[in-house]
């Protein structure tokens, strides 16, 4: 905290995110993702609790566990995580129609939708920059066709 090294603290916010109480499992949640980062070796532990939580039933459980996993990030979490997610709700990624859905972002009037959209898009493209298959180019052919014609 404060940019100062901690050592203390990271079981007992693993424990409270295993905790079935709302109150204690939002504060487990909110520390966690504020006092981890994706490298830290207690995410580990944390893994099995945040997949029940997106299987589980509990709407309110899932949109915690779904916040923190995008708010820490990481390779570790999207590989092991990936695979429930898409269980429970199948068409969450869509990878055909994407660049559609983009341009349908990009005429949101909402700013916050708006300046997520873009930031989207502009993470997508730095990210691909390098890569010079046919496939990836024909993608952001399509993507930035689609945003002019919208």
């Amino acid at each position: 905290m404060l940019g100062y090294d901690m050592d203390f603290g990271y079981m007992e916010v693993v424990s409270l995110i295993s905790s079935p109480k709302y109150p204690e499992k939002q504060v487990g949640y909110i520390e966690t993702s504020s006092l981890l980062n994706e490298n830290h070796d207690f995410l580990r532990l944390a893994i099995n609790t945040v997949r029940n939580d997106i299987i589980g039933r509990n709407e309110t459980f899932q949109c915690l566990a779904l916040t923190m996993v995008g708010n820490i990030g990481g390779r570790e979490f999207a590989e092991s995580l990936a695979p429930d997610v898409q269980k429970k709700n199948p068409d969450v990624v869509n990878v055909d129609g994407w660049a559609d859905q983009m341009a349908q972002l990009l005429d949101e009037r909402d700013l916050g939708v708006l300046t997520s959209s873009m930031s989207l898009l502009v993470a997508l493209v730095s990210n691909q920059h390098g890569d010079t298959s046919d496939n990836k180019s024909m993608e952001h052919d399509n993507v930035f066709h689609s945003i002019s014609n919208a």
